[in-house]
């Protein structure tokens, strides 16, 4: 008997998978043991900090959480679905190829944070599996729309030139815009949608992944990279998977009309056989401290190598270096001084006093660019909130 089609359907059930088996020996109340997820020596981890949720192994229980820099990974149980996720983007990037990607993200900064630099980013360098819901589906239904057919209107243009008038051809593509209306039933496959509410965000950073290089998944492709458990779980990234099936049927619709435009596109449909997956995307995190000691995380993509992240001037060392120039320019002035003083007996050294005043005025001027540069550099970057990764 076929599965009846749902306006509104249900959402795949996720459990709760615990830290750790008990200790009593009593058999976890996930689908498999804490330390075998998805066919790897993994764990569910937390930053109570942020409030993150990764799988890991366990010796990186402890260490700062990758999302906030803040917090240490602690073991807890998190909300997870059981199966093991459908596809998965290898990481086409390796740790040594970082080096000189880290190298032109750090160069543009003239007075850096100590830490911040190329040894520090690869130093605490974590490479990281986040998800995007992958979604199988029948849909059918009723649609309507506008549909644009191109067409070419021939016209002529009069111009008065070189004392005669002169008539150019003119091509001029217009389009025609029709209605249409008509039943739809099909199936689509890996319509992707966010599984973190952060995703935008990170996509603005370092770019979006290219799928089509996705692999099935293996557990030998992972390594040691943590893996980012979903927080926009499967009803609540429902509206961006409906619209993903209605974009993919509104294209079904125009090459059937075989129209080159679309508008007005409006479907009234029904789902069935709806099946979630995951695919994972590769990626590095990274951070160092500001002059204020707060963590800056750095992202990059583990397939194209594009960077992300907000690069911090030191004020404290434009500060520093402004003392530095208005002590010499003091220092300066005081031998200015004392040569006017010795120029009342000795006539020649009035030049050199000039020569010396000017010297100091020009160390004061030069003095205000260090503390002033960092400011308006900070200023200028404004970087975006940082998003959970």
């Amino acid at each position: 008997m076929e599965t009846p089609p749902m306006t509104h359907p249900e959402m795949p059930a996720a459990e709760i998978v615990e830290a750790a088996p008990s200790s009593s020996g009593a058999a976890p109340s996930s689908s498999g043991a804490a330390d075998s997820l998805w066919g790897l020596p993994r764990q569910p981890a937390g930053c109570p900090q942020c409030g993150r949720a990764y799988l890991v192994e366990a010796a990186h229980l402890g260490q700062a959480c990758p999302g906030c820099a803040t917090g240490r990974l602690e073991p807890q149980p998190v909300r997870l679905r059981p199966e093991p996720p459908e596809l998965l983007v290898p990481f086409q990037q390796s740790p040594s190829d970082l080096r000189p990607i880290f190298d032109r993200f750090v160069k543009p900064v003239w007075l850096r944070p100590d830490e911040f630099n190329t040894h520090t980013l690869l130093q605490r360098l974590t490479p990281i599996n986040w998800p995007m819901w992958l979604v199988d589906g029948d849909l059918s239904g009723s649609w309507q729309a506008e549909m644009g057919y191109d067409y070419q209107v021939k016209s002529s243009q009069e111009s008065y030139a070189q004392g005669g008038w002169k008539s150019r051809e003119l091509i001029e593509t217009r389009i025609r815009w029709e209605p249409r209306l008509g039943q739809l039933t099909r199936h689509y496959d890996n319509a992707a949608v966010p599984a973190l509410n952060e995703a935008d965000s990170i996509t603005a950073r370092i770019g979006a992944t290219q799928a089509r290089q996705a692999v099935p998944y293996r557990p030998a492709e992972l390594g040691q990279a943590a893996i980012r458990i979903p927080d926009l779980h499967p009803e609540n990234a429902w509206p961006q998977a409906q619209a993903a099936l209605h974009q993919a049927a509104a294209e079904e619709c125009r090459q059937a009309a075989q129209a080159q435009h679309l508008r007005s596109y409006a479907i009234h449909a029904a789902y069935a056989n709806l099946h979630w997956t995951q695919l994972l995307q590769p990626m590095y995190a990274t951070y160092y401290l500001d002059d204020q000691g707060r963590p800056q995380i750095v992202l990059v993509n583990g397939q194209s190598g594009q960077i992300g992240g907000p690069r911090r001037a030191s004020q404290r060392k434009g500060c520093l270096w402004s003392a530095i120039g208005l002590g010499l320019s003091a220092f300066l002035l005081f031998i200015y001084l004392l040569l006017v003083l010795a120029g009342r007996s000795m006539p020649g050294l009035n030049s050199l006093a000039v020569l010396t005043l000017c010297m100091a005025l020009g160390a004061g001027v030069l003095a205000i660019v260090p503390a002033a540069w960092p400011w308006q550099w900070n200023r200028s970057q404004q970087p975006p909130p940082q998003p959970g990764i």
